[in-house]
């Protein structure tokens, strides 16, 4: 699994979100937030700060450029 893979289901699941919520919060198919978990695909530009500022995340966290937020 990729960084930003690992670091999206973290930040998911101590919101407790599930995949399909975040999914219908993002306008993606369930199987997509899968496949950005398991390093399947990577999530557009305005997608990836769409996720940073639902969980109040840097996009260099998101994707390892920084190791602590």
């Amino acid at each position: 699994m990729n960084v930003f893979g690992e670091r999206l289901r973290q930040v998911r699941k101590a919101a407790g979100e599930t995949q399909w919520q975040l999914a219908e919060a993002l306008f993606v198919g369930k199987k997509t937030v899968g496949m950005w978990e398991t390093a399947g695909c990577e999530p557009s530009y305005d997608t990836l700060a769409a996720i940073c500022k639902r969980y109040g995340k840097t996009a260099d966290w998101m994707i390892g450029r920084e190791k602590n937020t």
